[in-house]
């Protein structure tokens, strides 16, 4: 088991001008990604409830509330814990994971 620091005690140490170890930034890299495709998918939310709905203003502010549960949350798990086994391109069963996604992707490029 790889011990590591928080994402936001990595952030802090980066900011500081202390370079993280290499093993810290590839793992923060990784969560951080994915992390961005979690905002990345509020936001279309947000877009789609304001296609259905007028009161955007306040589905805006429920969104942005989870956001930002979302964003503390995040900073305050190791990369590691935030990504998972599954999510682990390093891991058995994130290669298998990362393996089936690039199938299905091969087999959609195919079909066109």
């Amino acid at each position: 088991m790889i011990t590591m620091r928080k994402i936001l005690e990595i952030i802090i140490d980066a900011k500081d001008g202390k370079i993280p170890n290499h093993e810290e930034c590839y793992y923060a890299l990784l969560a951080y990604a994915s992390f961005s495709n979690f905002l990345e998918r509020d936001f279309i939310n947000i877009d789609e409830s304001e296609k259905k709905d007028s009161s955007i203003l306040l589905r805006a502010k429920l969104a942005s509330s989870k956001m930002r549960e979302r964003a503390m949350a995040f900073r305050n798990q190791t990369p590691i814990d935030w990504l998972g086994e599954l999510h682990n391109p390093l891991t058995a069963s994130g290669k298998r994971f990362s393996d089936m996604g690039n199938k299905i992707i091969d087999n959609a490029l195919k079909r066109k």
